[in-house]
């Protein structure tokens, strides 16, 4: 097959992605999301921020380490335990195993193909 037409497949299986009732979920949460719970995002990714940076300067011994560790812990829970934020990563995590079963089944196919080791081909 030549690589033109690999290109056109993977288009093609993009497109049959976007389509679905999963992605289509998907998009209409994550817009409900940024209408609804603008300022949690925020809040969120503020508290976040800060944490990254407390642990990047000393980790546990910064002086602001519970602080920053209290207002992260806080600011999650009060985002990720809306019932709409759940339906989100569930869903993006039903995509992400359909798109985890369709790479494992091309890295068999190529696999065969380009006899890769460890890998056994039920066609040959």
């Amino acid at each position: 097959m030549a690589y033109i037409e690999i290109y056109l497949k993977a288009y093609q299986l993009a497109d049959e992605l976007k389509k679905s009732y999963e992605y289509e979920e998907l998009k209409q949460l994550n817009q409900l999301l940024e209408k609804k719970y603008h300022v949690e995002i925020e809040n969120y990714q503020k508290a976040f921020q800060v944490f990254q940076r407390v642990l990047a300067e000393g980790g546990k011994y910064h002086p602001d380490f519970k602080e920053a560790t209290t207002n992260y812990q806080e600011a999650k829970k009060e985002l990720f335990e809306k019932s709409e934020v759940k339906k989100y990563f569930q869903c993006e995590n039903r995509i992400n195993d359909y798109l985890k079963e369709l790479s494992d089944e091309i890295f068999k196919t190529v696999s065969c193909y380009y006899g890769i080791k460890g890998e056994s081909c039920g066609w040959l």
